[in-house]
């Protein structure tokens, strides 16, 4: 009977944190803002509410395209948990003004529920893969610790550029074959598929590998998706070709 009087507590929690979430994140978001407004002058505007995969509808919260670095806020309201002594395990209650103790201090937890991790987590590793640097955030860094939030945007927005300065841009044939090359496909179905011949692509590839400052073509693809030069939605894997 406790088992399932607990079982029957907890999915009461879960649907009232499901509640509290869309009051939550504007809330956040507004902080968030703000803060970056504030303490981010140097840095380019975000991106509000950023489709980054148009097939998963997934979104960021905030994002800067150009330099593949997103930010996701996180964070909910949970359950009160009970303050106790470091020392002695006692639990803590407020001390009435004629002495005596009163009720238990609590405190409330901010966390994220496992089920929308788990649904999030796809979306992360899709985003890893196609070369995105994400930042977490929850509240206290938003509301607690502002200046090293920033500190962190701007450090993930530096390296980016650091790397973009020293890639030469590629053609939109050099593109177009560098996804194509991601998909698994050889040189000669690339040609058939292109209506190139085989030399020529393999001249595209050799520029390829020249601008990924790399010398042999089967780091290619690892370090154009580090460099956030692929876009997983335009490499024509064979599920897609066969949809």
């Amino acid at each position: 009977m406790r088992l399932g009087q607990k079982a029957i507590i907890q999915a009461i929690l879960e649907t009232m944190r499901n509640l509290i979430d869309p009051m939550i994140k504007p809330e956040l978001l507004r902080d968030f803002d703000y803060q970056f407004h504030v303490l981010g002058k140097d840095l380019p505007e975000p991106v509000k509410n950023y489709l980054f995969a148009n097939s998963h509808r997934w979104k960021f919260d905030r994002a800067w395209p150009r330099h593949k670095v997103a930010v996701e806020l996180e964070g909910s309201i949970s359950v009160s948990y009970l303050i106790k002594c470091h020392k002695c395990n006692i639990r803590v209650r407020v001390k009435k003004t004629n002495g005596s103790l009163g009720k238990v201090v609590r405190i409330h937890g901010w966390k994220k529920s496992y089920n929308k991790f788990r649904a999030d987590l796809l979306k992360y590793n899709f985003a890893s893969a196609d070369g995105w640097i994400v930042l977490h955030f929850i509240h206290d860094d938003v509301r607690g610790n502002p200046f090293n939030m920033v500190d962190e945007i701007r450090s993930a927005i530096d390296s980016r550029k650091k790397m973009l300065s020293k890639i030469k841009k590629l053609s939109d044939r050099e593109d177009e074959i560098l996804h194509l090359i991601a998909a698994g496909m050889s040189g000669p179905e690339i040609a058939v598929c292109l209506s190139l011949s085989l030399c020529t692509i393999h001249s595209h590839t050799r520029s390829i590998r020249e601008k990924l400052l790399i010398h042999n073509s089967a780091s290619m693809v690892a370090r154009a998706s580090a460099w956030g030069l692929l876009d997983l939605e335009r490499v024509p894997f064979e599920d897609n070709a066969q949809d």
